[in-house]
């Protein structure tokens, strides 16, 4: 890329207001969609465009698309759009260059201020820029009027379309905490940049992976204090709420209650039972107080909705479980498969189990219904998609007329 070219690059940003917006998966959190789109330009990273979040979180508009290194961009399809913006290639290897549009490369380690080229020195480490450093430092060589950043927290929570990366240096030898340090010590202090944290996402994420346990009642807890994604799945209810009319449910092992109130919320009746007393006082939704190893509990309902609760029941106390299982019409659960880890799964087992145990009381499962709510769950490991244990393992059942 010529000189000539380059600093038609920095005109174009110069004494404009410009939107960074990162791939953190914090952003959903917030409401910085309208803020996004206000700015003059919007910039967005790597599979940024491709995946977007919803508009709310992440905003609609795209101005340049920055991403790493061609080859790469190609393979993963970040060219597969049919959205109006500009591309802009930032490969910071094997040297730091960029590529704008197609033209020869520059190599932009010589326009690099000493304190970058200090932070990225060859130590023997190999430390790498990552693609959004350098773009936060060519603008500041652009005089933009104003630069917001949303959705850069430096790994302290995942880049939301690889859920597999984390904070830890990766394969790529990119350092995160020393990116931290660089944005703090040299982008945030300049008046006209403005960081926007996501600090209090990353402090729910923590509160969502705080787990329930009680050393007095092993048996019981294990679930989370906020509403855990992974069993969350208002999709795959909504479907069987409205195929079968079902205006009345109980979730049994309703941990802090927030599976009931989401029934509520949809206009239902919702009764939930917990074993533990700690997650009785201080659910979010009134909660009666059941330990299926005393005794069942039954009452009138249309269905039953049992998320990753029957693994945690030992074989001895099943009768409890399936006479309170079975006291409606319809059941949506999820079972534990032998070999999965988790706290206090003493009874996994196949579906098949499940299956002719529920039958033999009287209920058919329904396999077109159990295969739809899988798919209409899309949760897994690797993303922040709902519904995870209902994608791996979901069961429906009617009651037989």
């Amino acid at each position: 890329m010529s000189q000539a070219i380059m600093q038609d690059l920095r005109n174009y940003f110069q004494d404009k207001t410009v939107a960074v917006v990162g791939n953190a998966v914090a952003l959903f959190d917030g409401n910085e969609g309208l803020s996004i789109d206000s700015h003059d330009i919007v910039c967005r990273f790597n599979l940024g465009l491709n995946q977007m979040g919803p508009p709310w979180s992440h905003g609609v508009r795209t101005d340049w698309l920055v991403y790493g290194e061609g080859k790469w961009a190609v393979n993963v399809g970040v060219f597969n759009t049919n959205a109006k913006c500009n591309f802009l290639e930032v490969n910071p290897t094997p040297s730091l260059r960029i590529n704008y549009n197609g033209h020869n490369p520059i190599n932009l380690s010589r326009h690099l201020k000493e304190e970058l080229m200090l932070l990225y020195s060859n130590d023997g480490k190999g430390d790498k820029p990552t693609t959004g450093i350098i773009f936060l430092y060519f603008l500041t060589q652009c005089n933009p009027k104003n630069v917001s950043i949303f959705g850069f927290d430096f790994k302290r929570t995942n880049t939301y379309y690889n859920m597999t990366r984390k904070l830890a240096k990766d394969g790529r030898l990119h350092n995160w905490n020393k990116e931290a340090r660089y944005v703090k010590n040299h982008i945030e202090p300049r008046p006209n940049y403005h960081f926007y944290r996501t600090d209090n996402y990353i402090n729910k994420e923590e509160k969502m992976a705080e787990v329930v346990l009680d050393a007095e009642h092993p048996h019981l807890g294990g679930n989370n204090v906020e509403l855990n994604r992974h069993t969350f799945a208002p999709e795959a209810w909504t479907y069987i709420i409205d195929k079968y009319n079902i205006k009345s449910v109980m979730d049994v092992g309703s941990g802090y209650g927030h599976h009931s109130k989401w029934f509520v919320e949809q206009g239902l009746t919702s009764v939930a039972i917990e074993g533990l007393q700690k997650n009785v006082d201080n659910a979010v939704f009134p909660t009666t107080k059941v330990d299926l190893t005393e005794n069942s509990y039954t009452t009138d309902v249309d269905m039953i909705n049992c998320i990753e609760v029957v693994e945690h029941v030992s074989e001895e106390y099943i009768d409890n479980l399936l006479e309170t299982l079975t006291c409606g019409t319809y059941i949506f659960m999820t079972h534990g498969v032998p070999g999965q880890r988790g706290h206090h799964h003493v009874n996994c087992q196949w579906q098949d189990y499940w299956i002719n145990h529920l039958q033999a009381r009287g209920f058919e499962w329904q396999e077109a219904d159990s295969m739809h709510i899988r798919s209409l769950c899309t949760g897994t490991k690797k993303n922040i998609e709902n519904g995870k244990h209902i994608n791996e393992s979901g069961l429906f059942f009617v009651r037989k007329v």
